[in-house]
């Protein structure tokens, strides 16, 4: 519930609106399950992005050492920039899905909108690609 309300109040332009009135307003117009709204998918993205991190991060060591076994757990400077594009990759993976869940959950007197829908609007009025990957790369400097 805490990350709806998150989500709202960083796309919300209206800086009248106060935490408590947001609260009251979702209570109001869609109920305790307004609050989970978007939740799903959040779920979803996070745990397919953990899994490949944890992935990408033992291949990205490898290529770095180029199969070389005993470079593997030596270097910290080696696990540093295996973590950072393991992390860098995870995210860019599943960026498109955080941009869904933004757009599901920063509404409140709109219909809720199913996922699939949400990214067929985006490719479509922004293009394939650049729609779903709207504003990534600042997320992943």
């Amino acid at each position: 519930p805490l990350e709806r309300l998150t989500v709202f109040r960083q796309a919300s332009v209206d800086f009248k609106s106060s935490l408590a009135l947001v609260i009251k307003e979702i209570a109001h117009t869609e109920g305790l399950k307004g609050f989970y709204r978007g939740n799903g998918i959040n779920v979803f993205r996070a745990s397919i992005q953990k899994g490949s991190l944890f992935a990408l991060q033992d291949v990205f060591r490898e290529l770095l050492t180029f199969g070389e076994r005993e470079k593997l757990k030596q270097s910290l400077a080696l696990s540093f920039a295996a973590g950072w594009l393991a992390g860098l990759a995870s995210t860019f993976i599943t960026y498109p899905m955080d941009t869904i869940k933004t757009v599901n959950q920063s509404t409140i007197h709109q219909r809720r909108w199913p996922a699939m829908q949400v990214w067929y609007l985006l490719a479509k009025r922004r293009g394939l690609l650049r729609g779903p990957w709207i504003a990534a790369l600042p997320t992943c400097i």
